[in-house]
């Protein structure tokens, strides 16, 4: 279980299963190649990003989300997005 920012700022493979993850703004974030799976994405705050993935073009895939669970404090009524634009 971990709880804070994830932080893949260097350039590889990651792999997170069953971990609860929360934070604020971009609380995910980096360039690596990384597969959250049976994850808990917990959210604190309204109207804030997720992900801040930094990956380059040549990189085939950055941030991957499996079976993963978006939650949030019983205060926050909007979560901006992934991150996605």
């Amino acid at each position: 279980m971990y709880t804070g920012n994830i932080g893949v700022d260097k350039v590889n493979r990651q792999y997170y299963s069953y971990y609860y993850i929360e934070g604020t703004t971009d609380y995910i974030f980096g360039n690596s190649t990384v597969i959250f799976d049976n994850c808990v994405i917990h959210s604190k705050m309204n109207k804030s990003f997720i992900t801040a993935a930094s990956t380059t073009q040549e990189q085939q895939y950055g941030l991957v989300f499996r079976r993963c669970r978006l939650t949030a404090e019983a205060n926050v009524t909007s979560v901006g997005n992934m991150g996605i634009l």
